[in-house]
């Protein structure tokens, strides 16, 4: 169903799946946490049954990647940088979830080419903490509040002329209504779709794993 990779970056090793299509590339880039790209597996099913190439890895620490080395959103970014350029991707949209929505919004400063975002309960983060190595000291900075008005989303997301789609729950306990507003307000108004799921989690990625037909009917809606 998909061929497997192994991308070299620094001292970790990224693992990678390619489900060949014939269309466009859709790259999946999961959350935080516990997650990785095995939980996106039938989302990406169902994207290579609709014609398109798609592409899901594991950043270090997750999954089947390597974990040598502490990590942050800067890194994890760079991470994404250098699966996407393996790859030689053209016209590119981006999947992103949780904490990789402020990784699909960085990469826009890197590939023209992206067509566009898809973001499922996404997160933005201040620019200053983008650097600061994931465990206690992120921790402390995430506490700050408002910190995500200091995004470089404000920058960005003006520049940016592909589709934007916003997927999240109606409530949503890790992700503050704020972030969502600034998603909107700084996207292009004639490309901007957004979708409020009444009764899904915060975690979208393990909720379409576990019904994948969840996904299926919202994939009608979104269609890149």
């Amino acid at each position: 169903m998909f061929k497997k990779y192994l991308i070299s970056y620094q001292n970790e090793i990224l693992s990678a799946r390619h489900y060949v299509g014939v269309g466009d590339t859709i790259i999946l880039l999961h959350g935080a946490g516990e997650t990785n790209q095995s939980v996106l597996e039938p989302v990406a099913k169902i994207l290579k049954n609709h014609n398109y190439n798609v592409i899901s890895f594991d950043y270090s620490g997750h999954g089947e990647s390597s974990h040598h080395n502490p990590s942050s959103v800067a890194i994890k970014t760079e991470q994404a940088l250098t699966v996407i350029n393996y790859f030689r991707c053209l016209n590119i949209h981006l999947f992103a979830w949780s904490m990789s929505g402020q990784i699909a919004v960085n990469l826009l400063q890197y590939f023209p080419n992206i067509q566009s975002l898809t973001l499922f309960s996404p997160a933005l983060y201040a620019k200053d903490i983008m650097d600061i190595e994931f465990g206690e000291n992120f921790k402390l900075a995430l506490r700050e509040q408002g910190n995500w008005h200091r995004t470089n989303a404000k920058d960005l997301l003006p520049k940016f002329q592909g589709k934007l789609t916003l997927i999240r729950p109606k409530y949503d306990p890790v992700i503050p209504n704020e972030v969502s507003q600034i998603y909107k307000e700084y996207s292009n108004p004639d490309l901007f779709q957004e979708i409020i799921l009444e009764n899904a989690p915060h975690t979208l990625g393990a909720w379409f794993n576990e019904n994948p037909q969840r996904f299926a009917t919202i994939f009608e809606q979104i269609k890149p």
